[in-house]
Parts: structure tokens; C-alpha cells; sequence
């Protein structure tokens, strides 16, 4: 039986469970919640339904699970920047351009499903609301110490410089597909230069 190979063999289980989570965000990113069925997933991990099953008992779990692991990656890697001791116009080009280069596009794709389907997706829709506030909190906050530090207009407001961000992000991520393509990395490359270079001569003290 699956539930008892799987128990035998842990690494194979935590494998196996890794691999449905990845090839499910390729899925519902290509192909959206509604749209998307088990064996969908099933097909694209090369796997039976069986374990499937064995790790997530229907679609709005798995769907749940692998939105969160989208969040976790990309707050980990906003984190890991912002705690850097570097000028915030840096830390803003630096996220953008990691996000970009790690494909970590995912929260916006699968977020429209999150915000059209808040009831059937109720716990995947609370896990975005603190994704981000989380991210708001980190960024609000290093911009704050930046005025601060005279680094920043006095007159600048914290929370607007983060919604530029925010909106520039989301162009942004509707470009990723293109950034695959070698030929379409300096042109958007160039299109971050621009957008931290505006932030700077609005901001910057």
C-alpha cells in the first residue's frame, strides 16, 4: 500500500510530497484553481493519484500548501535582503531583480484564484493577507530607519515608497515570462534601472 511504503521510506515520502508541491504551482499558475484537477497534478509529477491522496486529501489542500510555500520563498528572500546593511534604494533593486531571477512569480499568478475564490480558498486567502502585511512591515520599516538616518527626505512618506514598489512589483511579475527569454533581460533589466532611479531622485537626501 502507498500509506505504508511511504512510512517505510521517509525520504521518499518527503520527496515525493516536494516534488507534487512544485509541479502543482506550475499547474495552477499555467492553468488557474478552477480549471486544474488532481490528476492534472498527478500527470505532471509523473505519478499515480495515489500519493496524491497520501499527502493532500483533496485540491483546495494542495492548492493551500503550495501557495504558502510560494509566500515563505519569497518572504525569505525579502528578508534576507532588507536585513543587509545597504542603502534602501539597493535593497528595493535587489528584490526585484531576485524575485525576477528566481521565478518567484508564482504569488502573483496563483493570488487572483486567492482573491476570486476568498470563501472556497479561505485559508490560502488568510495566508496572503499576512503575506503582506509581513512584507509591508519589513519594508515600511527599513524605509522609516532610512529617513532616520538623513538618508531619505524628511518628507518622505514610508508607506507611499512601499506602494510604488508594490505596484512596480506587480508589472513587474506580469513581465516574468518574458525574462526566460535571454533577449527580454536587459530590456527589463533596464525597466528596474529606471524605476530605482525614479525612487532616488524623488527620495534620496
Amino acid at each position: 500500500m502507498i500509506g505504508d511504503s511511504n512510512a517505510a521510506n521517509p525520504g521518499r515520502c518527503i520527496t515525493s510530497e516536494k516534488l507534487i508541491i512544485e509541479k502543482s504551482i506550475e499547474i495552477f499558475c499555467k492553468k488557474g484553481y478552477s480549471a486544474t484537477n488532481m490528476e492534472d497534478i498527478a500527470k505532471a509529477a509523473n505519478l499515480s493519484r495515489s500519493p496524491l491522496y497520501y499527502h493532500f486529501k483533496n485540491k483546495q489542500v494542495l492548492f493551500t500548501t503550495a501557495f504558502s510555500k510560494c509566500c515563505d520563498d519569497v518572504e525569505q528572500i525579502t528578508k534576507d535582503i532588507f536585513m543587509q546593511d545597504i542603502n534602501v534604494f539597493d535593497k528595493f533593486e535587489m528584490e526585484l531583480a531576485a524575485l525576477m531571477e528566481n521565478g518567484l512569480y508564482a504569488v502573483e499568478r496563483m493570488r487572483n484564484d486567492v482573491r476570486t475564490q476568498p470563501v472556497d480558498l479561505a485559508e490560502a486567502y488568510t495566508r496572503y493577507i499576512n503575506h503582506r502585511k509581513y512584507l509591508r512591515i519589513i519594508k515600511v520599516d527599513s524605509v522609516e530607519n532610512a529617513i532616520e538616518c538623513g538618508a531619505l527626505r524628511k518628507n518622505c512618506s514610508a508607506k507611499d515608497f512601499v506602494d510604488m514598489g508594490f505596484i512596480f512589483y506587480r508589472g513587474l511579475m506580469a513581465e516574468s515570462v518574458l525574462w526566460a527569454n535571454p533577449k527580454n533581460r536587459d530590456r527589463i533589466s533596464a525597466l528596474l534601472a529606471l524605476f530605482i532611479n525614479m525612487l532616488r531622485t524623488q527620495y534620496q537626501a
